[in-house]
Formats: C-alpha cells, structure tokens, sequence
C-alpha cells in the first residue's frame, strides 16, 4: 500500500526484523515525540516525589527496587536493558547488569562513605564505567545485589510471596507509569535528558565565557576530542561562522551522545529536540532562552531543565 505507514520489512545481519515506514509517517511520529519530551517533563517532578518516597522504604519489594533503578536511568542515562539483547549480544543494560558488573569502593578510595563501580559493555559496544557516590544508592545497590547468586541479575526485588526475583524492564516500565499516572517509558528519561543538556551546553557556548568558567564547564563534560578543540584555553568567543557553528554543534552533541552511549547520528536523529539544533545554526538561540534562563527554577527540575521545558512550551503555545 503506496499510503501505509510501513513500506517494507526485512531482516539485518543479525536477524532483527527491520521496517522501513513512510516519510509522512516518520514526520508525524517525530512530532508526536517531541511532544511528549514536554508532557514528560512537566509530569517528571511528580514520578521523582514518588521516587524518592520509594527510596526511603527498607524493604527491598519491588516498588523499591524499580524506584531505585528509575534513578540511576535519571542520574546516569543508562538503558534498561532487555534480556533478549543480553543473551544475542552480551551487552548489557541495568535490569540485565550482573553482580561481576559492580564493584564496591571503601575507605579512601571513596568519595563518600563508600561507592558502587558499574562496568559493562552496552548497546553498539559501548563501555560503561559509572561510578555512583550517593551513600544510600550504593547501600541499596549492595543489598539488592546480596538477594542472588553469584553472578545473577544485580537487581533483585523480594515478592509478596516471600520468593527472590530478577527485575525486568517490563517491572521498570510499570513502575514509571503508576507511578506518573501516565504512559511514559524509560526511554522518555534519555530523551529528555538529550534534548536538556544539548540545550544547556548549546546556551552556554552561546555566549562569551572567561577561561575559568570554560575550563571548569568542560571538567563537568565527557572526555570528547571534538568539545575539548574547540577550545583554546584563552577566554571563549561565540562562534560566528556556518561552519564554526556547525563544527561546535556537532561538538556539543557528541557530548550528550557519550552520556548516553549512541553515536552522533543517533543522538542528533532520535533524542535531541531538533529546535534548538536550528535555533544554533540559526543565531536565535540566546535570545529565546534568556526570556527563561532568569525565571525560578520549577520544584523537581535544575536550573537548566527548567529553561529547555519552558522554552519548549513557549514554542508549542506560538506554533498553535
């Protein structure tokens, strides 16, 4: 059907089944995710109360592991993993993790009182190392990982009935709905934290910078070739060319793909808001975020969270 949404299906090299939809389709499907980055967004302070309320609990039952989960996804931008994946693959996600994928960190070694180390191997080849310092994650993390055998699933919750049980991702994205009152997944949390901090890092570097303030902006970045030569180590000045703008966009994105382990093409196509890509290259960004970047912070969101979803929801109010 030359009007269907899917045009064609086939299989890859691994054996996936792959569908190729219809343009109209892509372009009205995208539309369709961008707006739910606001809808999720604004409901996120709401699933985070709940988060943490869960977190507070000593019983390790499910609602507590999931909550405990929901937040490394939030801190870390890690997958949620699927067994599936795992098996054909040997890559990992969080509900996927294995004990021999944490190690714990005491006494000096620690930045607190003691830390949890995930090291893995996830999605396209992607090493992970993250270190979690938050005392009571890793006390969770430690008591959750002593439920299985060695080398089980990290993450184990115990059932109403008393029995040890492996989470899965279906248990993830359960607890993300009842807990938000809506239909959101996990992977509405890596989208939203693409489009935030590309929007952030975007905003930044569009404004001159003392060389103190870059260099303690970079620290807080991934190790990325490309973002580290954009700069000379003297003070920043905004780029003015096409292809200086272009070249410190692709610089910027390249960041938010480390934190989230995709590549640059990924990242740019599925996860970041196109808008502030254009407003970049365009020379309009500064001006629509600094009608927000002054306002309060929202209650449950940073600072930087805050501008993108009020920036986002101003665009959706002019377009109407």
């Amino acid at each position: 059907n030359a009007r269907g949404h899917i045009q064609a299906t086939g299989f890859d090299s691994k054996g996936r089944l792959q569908y190729r939809y219809h343009p109209e389709w892509t372009d009205i499907t995208t539309e369709m995710k961008y707006d739910d980055v606001v809808y999720f967004a604004s409901q996120l302070p709401r699933l985070r109360k709940q988060v943490e309320r869960d977190l507070e609990e000593s019983t390790m039952k499910l609602h507590t592991v999931a909550a405990l989960v929901v937040r490394l996804i939030d801190l870390y931008n890690i997958r949620v993993g699927s067994d599936e994946y795992a098996k054909a693959n040997n890559s990992y996600g969080l509900t996927t993790l294995k004990s021999m994928h944490v190690k714990h960190i005491k006494g000096d070694d620690a930045e607190g009182r003691h830390d949890a180390v995930f090291t893995f191997t996830g999605k396209s080849d992607k090493n992970w190392e993250i270190t979690i310092e938050d005392d009571h994650l890793v006390d969770l993390i430690l008591r959750t990982n002593r439920l299985g055998v060695k080398n089980a699933d990290l993450f184990m919750y115990i059932s109403e009935a008393g029995n040890e049980v492996d989470l899965k991702a279906e248990h993830i994205n359960q607890y993300i709905r009842a807990s938000s009152g809506e239909g959101f997944t996990a992977k509405n949390f890596r989208t939203w934290a693409a489009t935030y901090r590309c929007a952030e890092r975007l905003a930044f570097l569009a404004q001159p910078q003392k060389a103190k303030d870059m260099k303690h902006w970079l620290r807080k970045l991934p190790d990325i070739e490309s973002i580290n030569k954009l700069w000379n180590e003297g003070d920043w000045e905004v780029p003015t060319t096409q292809f200086d703008r272009n070249k410190t966009m692709l610089a910027v994105i390249d960041t938010v793909a480390a934190d989230l382990g995709n590549t640059r093409p990924v990242c740019r196509s599925s996860y970041i808001h196109p808008w502030f890509l254009n407003a970049w290259m365009e020379k309009r960004l500064l001006k629509t975020w600094n009608e927000f970047v002054s306002m309060r912070r929202i209650s449950g969101l940073s600072a930087g969270e805050s501008s993108t979803l009020r920036v986002l929801k101003h665009l959706r109010e002019v377009s109407r």
